[in-house]
């Protein structure tokens, strides 16, 4: 007969272990004074080598009753959260900068915290769960941005810290009222217990509004989405950008998809014509489309290469939720689909403007022209990037843009009140074409004429490891996204859906 922890506690043995090793390495870092900064990467990166194996070695199952859940969705994000650490790691490895060598005791074990904390938010199934996990992850992330910034960024530190008291707390209260209304903290019973109440007494309509705005509100604020986005426009430009790769990839991927098990998992019963005005539904939508337009606009105005990397997330966060409002089977598929290519892009992206930023001090887009009479390999991989993120056949961000909408064109079409997926799914087609023709102008820039500055620069080996297998990863679920799609299926299974 199998003990607690045999049963239970042995799920979660690659977050305790990432959680552990975070503390060891303050402690270790104490006595390891030469060569720091080395040490600590190292040893950062061997926790999270470590943890991945332990995570591909563990098996499905429950924790303490469904507080936790591993399954192929939980496995599935961990990944994706792992490898942007772990790509963060090297990027500040391999050529850091005086704010992250500095705090380096400091650095790598909320690095590591975080990151155990998100791998926590992917087997959350319940609302206590998702609470403390989400907590986790946010705040040595919060510490990690704060002691990043300089002196003279202290009102960033201040905007950074209140936005993430005030999300918290409206999370929090979407949270009590829920558990208050369905006396369940687990999200499947709870959608069960609402769906109950309703069909019985059919006057919780304004609890369940209140509820779902204050959710909405609080998510949308850690995912700075629009109109709640101001407090991190400035981080974007301060931030150094290994730390803002690992924010804008597995940060924002893990709150879409605790958003999304909170909602499909938890209120699926209020979704459908019949709940106006408290359809979550059509209230993400216009959350979306608010991101998707707001974004894309920025986007074409600007000119400094990190503001169109901080629209361009809101831009993708957009997308995603397109497909969490897509209420079939196709939705969480094209979710996680998405995630994955917006991921790999995203880091390529930052990955390569992160090196021009040390070797060349580029700020503007504008300065990208002639790059490949310069450094071809920089041009090629970041055209790669780019192109991806516009949306280019052959590539995983076209794939991902398929699927998406696919996903809402199928929704609309089960039902004439579903209308309004067509609208929001012809913003998002509209949008994503304006990008496309965005990414190619500036990729055809990039390839045109001579640059300014015919220094070459150099990569190191390890700086050229991270871009190759981005990139190839970009291609091959481009080309080839079956094994992708195949894998992400397995959470429309897991969030109830049944796959045809």
């Amino acid at each position: 007969m199998p003990t607690i922890i045999d049963a239970n506690l042995v799920l979660l043995l690659p977050e305790l272990f990432l959680l552990v090793w975070s503390f060891l390495l303050v402690a270790i870092s104490f006595f390891v004074k030469s060569r720091n900064h080395q040490f600590s990467a190292i040893a950062a990166l061997c926790g999270l080598l470590v943890s991945i194996i332990l995570v591909l070695l563990s098996d499905y199952g429950d924790i303490s009753g469904r507080v936790f859940i591993n399954n192929s969705t939980a496995l599935f994000f961990k990944l994706i959260c792992a490898f942007s650490a772990a790509v963060t790691c090297l990027l500040m490895f391999t050529t850091t900068t005086p704010q992250i060598s500095e705090r380096t005791s400091l650095m790598y074990p909320l690095l590591l915290a975080s990151t155990g904390g998100m791998m926590l938010l992917a087997m959350a199934e319940n609302l206590i769960s998702v609470f403390v996990s989400l907590e986790i992850a946010t705040l040595p992330l919060i510490l990690m941005i704060i002691i990043t910034l300089s002196k003279q960024d202290r009102a960033i530190a201040v905007k950074v810290m209140l936005t993430s008291i005030f999300s918290t707390a409206l999370i929090l209260y979407g949270f009590s009222f829920l558990y208050g209304l369905s006396g369940s903290a687990d999200l499947l019973q709870m959608k069960i217990n609402i769906a109950v109440i309703h069909l019985t007494q059919r006057d919780i309509g304004v609890v369940i509004l209140l509820c779902v705005l204050t959710l909405i509100a609080g998510f949308m604020m850690k995912m700075h989405l629009p109109p709640f986005h101001g407090w991190a426009k400035e981080l974007y430009r301060k931030l150094p950008l290994p730390i803002l790769a690992f924010f804008a990839t597995a940060y924002i991927t893990i709150i879409l998809m605790s958003f999304s098990k909170v909602f499909v998992n938890g209120l699926f019963a209020f979704y459908g014509p019949e709940q106006m005005p408290n359809d979550w539904g059509r209230l993400v939508s216009l959350v979306a489309a608010g991101a998707i337009v707001t974004g894309t606009i920025k986007i074409l105005q600007l000119k400094e290469i990190r503001s169109m990397l901080f629209y361009l997330v809101i831009v993708q966060a957009g997308f995603a939720m397109i497909s969490i409002v897509s209420m079939n089977q196709l939705g969480p598929q094209s979710a996680g689909f998405h995630l994955v290519a917006f991921s790999l892009a995203m880091i390529g992206a930052m990955s390569v403007i992160y090196c021009l930023e040390k070797s060349r001090n580029l700020l503007t887009i504008s300065e990208l022209a002639g790059l490949y009479s310069s450094s071809k390999p920089l041009a090629l991989y970041l055209g790669l990037f780019f192109l991806s993120l516009g949306g280019l056949p052959l590539t995983a961000g076209f794939v991902a843009r398929f699927v998406v909408f696919e996903a809402a064109f199928s929704m609309a079409k089960t039902d004439l009140q579903y209308f309004w997926m067509y609208i929001l799914a012809g913003i998002g087609v509209l949008c994503a074409a304006l990008l496309f023709f965005y990414f190619v102008s500036i990729v055809f820039s990039m390839f045109k004429g001579s640059s300014q500055d015919r220094a070459a620069v150099r990569l190191s080996p390890v700086f050229l490891t991270v871009l190759t297998l981005t990139a190839a990863a970009t291609l091959f679920f481009g080309v080839l996204p079956d094994s992708l799609l195949d894998f992400s299926l397995e959470i429309s299974r897991s969030f109830g859906f049944i796959v045809e």
